[in-house]
């Protein structure tokens, strides 16, 4: 890490300078492509006897590691259970319960080593993951492992995560972003899998038992059908003499094969519309475009910049900013396992969408004629690199790279060889992959507009249906802002104080993020744990904000359970406990997350610029403290922090 200061004419600028050291006869320093590759070179790569294949990558540049099992089934793979959810709900179970741990067990024992633990589904995987302070890589392994190899899915979680999703499916339902891209995948794809929404079909959903997640799970959740990565300051072969150790008894099963339909070729431009209590027009327009492993990969990502991206993109200069007939506008690429969308997505006012799609329409026509400059194409590669190499800064994205190569192309370095055909992209490519991909009889348009032109949401509440900001001052002094919007059934909560940073000094540093951290971990004759299943039980949410100048609770629940959630918020908001044990895990997250900053090259910078210009002023340090700071925080202290500052 080297750090330079410049000044001149009275402009300070700091530059942090990160990457791999350069040695006589390496890889150029100026060459980011370069220095990457040799980088990547460090992944060991072995299969265990039972098929599973473990990546494992050294990395010391911060005291972190990275755990991750990749699983190669997606909502794409339910076979006979097809469009049900059955990966997604997987997803949900893994962490609930297996035959050594209960299910509050798995979370609090990556906690308790100071590290985060999650999990997402995508149309082609499954992936779970922790992030740990590097001595605890063996607590990650072991969480893990055991996750994948022996989760019992107990019948009262079953059914309680049953209830989850299907509340979020409901929330689905009420976001026009979702359900507008519900209309493009399903519309454009008419065999293929990817028709289907991850989180299923509600109708499929529901007709879903406990013994049918159950044999899915053991049909794909099998070794020879994982990767696991492990990336970070470790030595590889300690990680992998244990996960040799740990894994191998993990016996593999007879794999039954799951074969996919192909997507005939579109022969015909497609729409699809609906209307309903919305005050926008949305519009998706997508092509049928090609996979991660195509050779025109990288040329539809780029034109997907040049077009849609920034300010300064083609698309918002001319529709928006130009011949106004957009609000929004942004293109995107989305190349999964298998072709996949090249999307432009618009949002007008009510009425003008066909002239909107018709000034789109001429727009791709002018892209086919060659009509990208070279140096708008430059500027879009160069987005596309540091948006690749900027994920590869942390241990996480080195092993979500690692990862992502190995599951979906059978090759770890993948991102390497990505980067270097990325970089050889010219103007002639993207007009080619135009001609090529973005045909009208390849065309499919999803629309989601008002109701009727004029109409509201919710009769008389104003030409949006939203009621305007009511302000009340209880009869304690505390000011109370309301706001009726009846067009979907949420209501959103946010309860803030003045404090956070700016009340802090350099003994109590991070007092104000650790204290609304552990308003949600006990309140009120509440555990941690009876909190957070009060609060999923509703399919509602809360979580704690702090900042610069203010701290917090945020947090929404249905509207039929208003009152219910109201009493939980203020629970927590009002009367935390600050239990010894959650204060020592909070304190090691926090710790954890503080060495993670000094990973991140624009952290130090920000933190050596704060000092000049902040001088003895609060915003000069981290909202996280310092580890001096952390560590002298006593239960006494969080208690009078937040007798001062939760005041009416």
């Amino acid at each position: 890490m080297t750090r330079a200061i410049m000044r001149a004419s009275g402009l300070l600028v700091l530059v942090a300078v990160a990457g791999v050291a350069v040695r006589a006869g390496a890889a150029r320093a100026d060459d980011p492509v370069a220095v990457i590759g040799k980088s990547f070179e460090g992944i060991k790569r072995t299969v265990l006897d039972n098929g599973m294949t473990c990546l494992i990558k050294e990395d010391h540049s911060a005291p972190v590691v990275s755990v991750q099992i990749w699983i190669r089934t997606g909502s794409i793979h339910e076979d006979e259970n097809l469009g049900a959810g059955l990966s997604h709900y997987v997803e949900h179970m893994i962490f609930k319960g297996t035959a050594r741990r209960k299910v509050s067990d798995i979370t609090r024992d990556i906690d308790n080593a100071g590290g985060s633990i999650n999990a997402y589904t995508s149309l082609d995987r499954t992936v779970i993951y922790a992030d740990l302070p590097s001595e605890s890589w063996k607590v990650g392994v072991d969480v893990l492992s055991d996750a994948v190899m022996n989760s019992v899915f107990p019948e009262e979680e079953w059914a309680r995560e049953k209830e989850v999703i299907l509340r979020e499916i409901a929330m689905n339902r009420d976001s026009p972003e979702r359900v507008v891209d519900k209309l493009l995948w399903s519309t454009a794809f008419t065999e293929h899998p990817y028709k289907y929404p991850v989180i299923g079909l509600e109708e499929l959903f529901r007709q879903m038992n406990r013994e049918e997640l159950m044999g899915y799970f053991r049909r794909r959740y099998q070794p020879d059908n994982m990767v696991a990565v492990v990336v970070g300051d470790i030595a590889a072969s300690a990680v992998q003499a244990e996960l040799e150790r740990v894994l191998s008894v993990f016996k593999r099963t007879p794999a039954r094969p799951v074969v996919l339909k192909e997507e005939p070729p579109q022969l015909g431009a497609r729409y699809v519309s609906r209307t309903g209590k919305y005050n926008v027009t949305r519009v998706e327009v997508g092509f049928h475009g090609v996979a991660l492993t195509d050779d025109d990969m990288p040329a539809m990502d780029v034109p997907a910049a040049v077009v849609g991206r920034g300010a300064s993109a083609r698309l918002v200069r001319e529709l928006r900013d130009r011949q106004r007939v957009i609000l929004e506008i942004g293109a995107w690429s989305y190349t999964p396992a298998y072709p996949g969308l090249f999307g432009v997505s618009m949002v007008c006012e009510p009425g003008v969408e066909k002239t909107a799609l018709e000034a789109l329409r001429a727009e791709i026509r002018s892209w086919m004629k060659g009509g990208f400059s070279t140096a708008e194409v430059e500027k879009a590669v160069k987005m596309a690199i540091s948006s690749e190499i900027g994920g590869l800064q942390t241990m996480g994205g080195q092993a979500n790279s690692i990862g992502s190569g190995e599951v979906l192309c059978r090759d770890p370095k993948f991102a390497v060889g990505y980067l270097r055909r990325l970089s050889k992209v010219g103007p002639a490519d993207l007009a080619a992959v135009a001609r090529k991909y973005l045909q009208s009889e390849n065309e499919t348009v999803a629309v989601l507009s008002p109701a009727g032109a004029g109409e509201t949401a919710v009769a008389g509440e104003g030409s949006k249906g939203i009621a305007s900001v009511r302000k009340h001052t209880l009869s304690n002094g505390v000011t109370l802002l309301t706001r009726e919007d009846h067009r979907i059934p949420f209501v959103y909560v946010f309860a803030g104080a003045m404090g956070g940073q700016l009340a802090e000094t350099d003994a109590n540093a991070g007092i104000s993020g650790m204290m609304a951290q552990l308003l949600t971990r006990g309140a009120g004759g509440m555990t941690a744990d009876g909190i957070s299943a009060a609060v999923e039980s509703m399919g509602a949410s809360i979580g704690p904000i702090s900042g610069r100048n203010s701290f917090g609770l945020s947090g929404r629940c249905l509207s039929s359970d208003q009152d219910t959630f109201m009493d939980l918020f203020s629970k927590c908001l009002c009367r935390p406990s600050f239990p010894e044990r959650e204060i020592e895990m909070q304190r090691g997250i926090q710790l954890a997350s503080i060495e993670r900053q000094y990973e991140q090259p624009m952290f130090l910078a920000q933190q050596a610029l704060g000092a000049i210009i902040h001088t003895n002023h609060p915003y000069r340090r981290s909202d996280l403290g310092t580890i001096g700071s952390v560590k002298s925080v006593t239960r006494d202290d969080l208690v009078a922090w937040h007798s001062s500052y939760v005041v009416a």
